[in-house]
């Protein structure tokens, strides 16, 4: 994962403190960074944050998309929406505000 992210992690520590996080990434890979994923859930933990369950990886992503730059990741919308809900639920379950 980029620096740059970790940074914000660590800057913003107070305002990710004890919030869901969801976690969707791409690479030109066969895994669709589905690593960085996991290395990135690991950190989340640390900052004492709370990673969804679902996830979503893009593999292969120069062929992700159509001629008219549509996503052609199957299921994309339903995984998506899961992840919501489940950081809604999150959320709910943990009256944060």
């Amino acid at each position: 994962y980029p620096a740059v992210l970790k940074n914000a992690l660590d800057v913003l520590y107070k305002e990710w403190h004890n919030k869901p996080i969801g976690f969707v990434s791409y690479s030109g890979g066969i895994t669709g960074g589905a690593t960085v994923i996991n290395q990135l859930r690991d950190v989340a933990l640390e900052l004492k944050m709370i990673p969804v369950e679902t996830s979503v990886s893009i593999p292969s992503n120069w062929k992700a998309f159509d001629t008219k730059g549509h996503l052609l990741h199957n299921n994309f919308d339903k995984d998506i929406n899961h992840i919501v809900d489940q950081l809604i639920a999150a959320l709910k379950s943990r009256q944060i505000h």
